[in-house]
């Protein structure tokens, strides 16, 4: 059964890893598009979105930082700690 259910948590692993690519993709874009310069024949329509896609952007770019941040303290902590006081000592 443990392998079974250790499959089945690297297959959420990869789906949230695809998921998180995908993300991070789509908030580049965003602010790429939301980068790009405003021309005199632009919209107000036009404007207010490209400033919209260009804070969604930042957004996700500061996310995903602080995210980054947070994984590595946490397998930081991880490789410190003790292994479960040495399971228990024994028990």
């Amino acid at each position: 059964m443990k392998k079974i259910s250790t499959n089945i948590g690297r297959i959420f692993a990869h789906l949230q890893s695809v998921f998180d690519e995908l993300l991070d993709f789509g908030f580049k874009k965003m602010k790429e598009a939301g980068g790009t310069e405003e021309k005199k024949e632009d919209s107000g329509i036009k404007r207010g979105a490209k400033a919209v896609l260009g804070f969604l952007g930042d957004v996700g770019e500061s996310f995903y930082d602080a995210y980054e941040k947070i994984k590595a303290e946490k397998v930081s902590r991880r490789k410190n700690a003790p292994e479960k006081k040495k399971k228990l000592d024994k028990a």
